[in-house]
C-alpha cells in the first residue's frame, strides 16, 4: 500500500517524467547552448566551431521528432506510454545533458579567454603590492653590513 507521502511524491514528480513537461527545458538548454557558441565565436575563443555546430544540429534534429511525438500524443497516459515505452523522457535527458556539456566546454573557452586577457593586462601594469615587495628586496640588498 502506499502511504500519503508516497502518493504525493507520484502526484509531484510524475509530472517531471512527461515528455511534454521536460520540451521546454531542452529547448532552453539548446538555445543557450547556441547562444553561447555565437558568443564565443565572435569572440574568438573558439576558431573552429564546426564539431559543436554538427553536434548541436544532430541534438536539435532528435530533439524536433520527440517534440513531434510529443504532440501527437496529447493525454496524460499516452505522455506516460511514450515515456516508458518508446524511452522519450530519457532521450530528452540525454539530449540535454549533451547540450549541457557543450555549454560548459564553450563557458570553458570563454573563461580561458577572459582570463588570458586579464592576466595579460595586470602584468603590464605592476600591482602596489608587488611595488612594495619590490622596495622591500631592494632596501635588503642595498644597505650596508652593520657588521662590517
Amino acid at each position: 500500500m502506499l502511504s500519503l507521502l508516497g502518493i504525493y511524491y507520484l502526484v509531484y514528480y510524475v509530472p517531471l517524467l512527461l515528455p511534454r513537461n521536460l520540451i521546454p527545458y531542452v529547448a532552453a538548454a539548446l538555445t543557450e547552448a547556441l547562444g553561447l557558441l555565437d558568443r564565443a565565436e565572435a569572440t574568438g575563443a573558439i576558431t573552429d566551431t564546426s564539431e559543436y555546430r554538427a553536434d548541436l544540429a544532430t541534438f536539435a534534429n532528435q530533439f524536433l521528432r520527440i517534440r513531434a511525438e510529443s504532440h501527437r500524443a496529447p493525454g496524460i497516459f499516452q505522455q506516460i506510454v511514450l515515456a516508458v515505452r518508446f524511452r522519450l523522457t530519457y532521450k530528452l535527458y540525454v539530449i540535454s545533458s549533451q547540450a549541457e556539456d557543450i555549454k560548459i566546454k564553450v563557458e570553458l573557452a570563454l573563461d580561458e579567454l577572459q582570463l588570458s586577457t586579464t592576466q595579460s593586462t595586470t602584468t603590464a601594469l605592476p600591482t602596489p603590492a608587488l611595488n612594495i615587495a619590490a622596495k622591500k628586496v631592494a632596501e635588503t640588498t642595498h644597505t650596508p653590513n652593520a657588521a662590517s
